[in-house]
């Protein structure tokens, strides 16, 4: 598990707390859904996935809101989606409040020690 939860408390329920690209690259997949069931999407949520040039893949999950769609390129920075996770709200999956989901796969996850 090359991931980190970077948590919000419970801001995500009245504020859109902006996700930033952590680096280039395509968007491969997204995952929406309007369930509050906590597997939904594999425990996920809603969530993406981004590919990077250096073939790196990154996951951002239990978002409140998507932003972006497949095949867009997305620039390093760019506000991709906003934060959710808050418990019984469409989208949260598995999650007990609002956090960030950050996962990296090909790579060291820079936020794991």
């Amino acid at each position: 598990y090359n991931a980190v939860d970077i948590s919000r408390g419970s801001d995500c329920v009245e504020e859109n707390i902006p996700v930033y690209a952590a680096a280039s690259g395509v968007i491969t997949q997204t995952f929406s859904t309007n369930s509050v069931n906590r597997y939904a999407n594999g425990g996920y949520g809603n969530n993406i996935l981004l590919l990077h040039q250096n073939g790196v893949l990154t996951r951002y999950a239990h978002l409140k809101t998507i932003l972006i769609s497949v095949g867009q390129y997305i620039n390093q920075g760019s506000i991709i989606a906003y934060m959710g996770g808050y418990p019984y709200q469409p989208g949260s999956g598995n999650s007990t409040g609002c956090h960030l989901h950050f996962e990296v796969r090909g790579a060291k996850n820079p936020f794991v020690r």
